[in-house]
C-alpha cells in the first residue's frame, strides 16, 4: 500500500511538474533572454563582475531564477532556469552583446568609428554657486539610499545642469562618470534625434507612407510620424509580466523590424509601443547604402558633435539597432544629450537637428492626455509632475531612467537607477534649488 502511495505521488509530481513546464516554458525565453543580455552588456562592456550582476542588476525575482554563465573565451553569457529553454548572449566590439535567437544566423560585426573632429561640451563644473551644500545634502537623501548603495530607492547616478554649468554631479558606490549605464526607454528620445537629422540630410521625411513593400492594404498610409508619435494604429502589447509582442519581439526575434512590420491594422489611437520605435529603427536602415553606414551614422552625427564618446547601442541579431531599449552610456552622455535638445538641437554654435524640430516631439498627441509626443513624454496639466513646470519634457526608461528638460528653468536633470523613485518631489526640489 506504501508503494502505491509513493508511486502515485511520484506520479502526481510529474504531472504537476509537466504542466508547469507546458505553461510556463515559453515565458522562460523571455526570462532567459533578458537575464543573458543583461549579464553579457554588465560583464564584457561594463566590466561588472557576476557577483554584482546578480546581487543588483538581476536581484530581483523571477530574474534570479536563472543560472549564468559567463564564456570568457567565446564572450558571451548563457542563462536558463534549471536547464530550459537557455538563451545565449554574444559580445561584439562596437555593437555590444546580442541576443541569439537560435544560432548565429547573420555574423554581423561592427568596427567603432574613431573620433576626430568632435565639438566636446567641457561640463562648467560648479562648487559653490547655483546649489549651495545643504540643497546638495538634501536632494542626495531624497534619491540615494543611505551610504549610496543600492538596496531600496537604488540611485545610480543623479545629475543637474543648471545655466549649462554642472550644479550637481553624485553616484551610488561603484558607480564613476565614466560608468556606462543603461538608458531603456530613453533610447526612444535618442531616436527621435536620429529621425531628426536624417530629415535635416533629406533622407527622409516623416510624412513619408508606403513604409513596406507588402503594406498593400490599409496599413500603406501610415507615416513616420504615426510611428513616432505610437498612433499607426499597429496591433501591439506593451506588457512585461507576460509572453506579448514587446517580450517576443525583444528577447525571442532575431529580426526585430521585420517582426513588428508584420503586425495588422487594428485600431488607430494611440498606445506606447516599442515596436513602433524597432519598426523606425529598421526603416532607418533602408536609407543607407551598406549595413556598416548605418552602424556609423548616430556616431558620426550624433554622439561624436556631443562628446559622447561613451555611447552604445545594442543591435538584434541581424543588425538593426534596437532603439526602443538598449542604449548604453555614461550619465554625463546622457545629460549632453538632454542639452542638445534645451538649446533647441544646436551645439556649440552648430545646428545638430533641424530648426524648430524640438518643438516637434513637444507637441501632444492626440489621445495621450496630454502625456506624448514624439518620442518624448510631456507634463501638460501636470499629468507627469503635478508640482512642476508644465513645459517638462523628458525621456523616460524602465526602473527610473530620466532625462528631464525644464527650459522655464534652463534645466536638465539626469537620474539613473535599478528602480522607481518619487520624481515630482526630485524635479520640485531641484528647481527650488537653482531659484534660491
Amino acid at each position: 500500500m506504501v508503494k502505491n502511495f509513493v508511486k502515485l505521488l511520484v506520479f502526481t509530481i510529474l504531472i504537476a511538474l509537466s504542466f508547469a513546464v507546458y505553461r510556463y516554458y515559453p515565458q522562460l525565453e523571455v526570462l532567459n533572454g533578458y537575464a543573458a543580455r543583461t549579464a553579457c552588456s554588465c560583464n564584457f562592456m561594463i566590466g561588472r563582475s557576476l557577483n554584482d550582476i546578480l546581487s543588483e542588476d538581476l536581484s530581483i525575482s523571477p530574474l534570479n531564477w536563472a543560472s549564468i554563465h559567463i564564456d570568457t573565451i567565446r564572450k558571451s553569457a548563457t542563462a536558463s532556469v534549471f536547464g530550459l529553454n537557455p538563451k545565449t548572449a554574444v559580445y561584439r566590439n562596437g555593437l555590444g552583446c546580442i541576443l541569439l535567437e537560435g544560432e548565429d544566423n547573420y555574423h554581423v560585426n561592427y568596427v567603432l568609428p574613431v573620433y576626430h573632429d568632435t565639438t566636446q561640451y567641457a561640463f562648467i563644473e560648479s562648487k559653490t554657486s547655483t546649489i549651495n551644500d545643504s540643497e546638495i545634502s538634501k536632494l542626495e537623501q531624497l534619491a540615494f539610499d543611505s551610504g549610496k548603495i543600492t538596496i531600496d530607492k537604488k540611485t545610480r547616478a543623479l545629475l543637474v545642469l543648471h545655466n549649462d554649468t554642472l550644479a550637481l554631479e553624485s553616484y551610488a558606490k561603484g558607480i564613476n562618470k565614466s560608468t556606462k549605464l543603461l538608458g531603456w526607454s530613453m533610447t526612444k528620445s535618442v531616436l527621435n534625434a536620429m529621425i531628426g537629422i536624417l530629415s535635416k540630410q533629406n533622407k527622409i521625411s516623416i510624412h513619408q507612407k508606403a513604409l513596406f513593400p507588402h503594406w498593400t492594404d490599409q496599413r500603406k498610409e501610415i507615416e513616420i510620424n504615426d510611428l513616432l508619435q505610437m498612433n499607426s494604429g499597429l496591433h501591439w502589447t506593451e506588457d512585461y509580466t507576460t509572453v506579448s509582442e514587446a517580450t517576443t519581439m525583444l528577447f525571442a526575434s532575431g529580426d526585430m523590424p521585420q517582426y513588428v512590420a508584420n503586425m495588422k491594422m487594428e485600431n488607430q489611437k494611440w498606445i506606447y509601443s516599442s515596436g513602433s520605435t524597432n519598426l523606425l529603427s529598421g526603416i532607418m536602415r533602408t536609407k543607407f547604402k551598406s549595413l556598416s553606414d548605418y552602424h556609423s551614422f548616430p556616431y558620426t552625427y550624433l554622439f561624436g558633435p556631443l562628446g559622447m564618446d561613451q555611447s552604445l547601442i545594442e543591435s538584434d541579431e541581424a543588425g538593426n539597432y534596437i532603439a526602443s531599449s538598449y542604449m548604453y552610456a555614461t550619465a554625463r552622455d546622457w545629460l549632453r544629450f538632454g542639452r542638445l535638445y534645451l538649446h533647441d538641437g544646436m551645439w556649440q554654435g552648430k545646428r545638430v537637428l533641424p530648426e524648430n524640430w524640438v518643438k516637434y516631439p513637444c507637441q501632444e498627441v492626440p489621445g495621450s492626455n496630454g502625456k506624448y509626443g514624439a518620442h518624448f513624454w510631456l507634463n501638460k496639466n501636470g499629468v507627469a509632475f503635478p508640482d512642476c513646470p508644465q513645459d517638462i519634457y523628458y525621456a523616460d526608461g524602465y526602473q527610473g531612467q530620466y532625462i528631464i528638460v525644464v527650459p522655464s528653468h534652463n534645466l536638465v536633470i539626469v537620474r539613473l537607477g535599478l528602480d522607481d523613485i518619487d520624481m515630482n518631489q526630485l524635479i520640485k526640489t531641484v528647481i527650488d534649488a537653482v531659484k534660491n
